[in-house]
């Protein structure tokens, strides 16, 4: 699942944001770049 990933994407790349805005707006453009990547 793409959650997954994006818990796997900030662990494996030590990621860290200093808002939850900030985060969520990292997490759409990961999951705009993932579906780029799928099709």
């Amino acid at each position: 699942s793409s959650s997954i990933n994006w818990l796997k994407f900030k662990r494996d790349y030590n990621k860290h944001y200093k808002s939850a805005a900030k985060e969520a707006e990292r997490k759409q453009i990961f999951f705009e770049n993932v579906n780029r990547i799928r099709t």
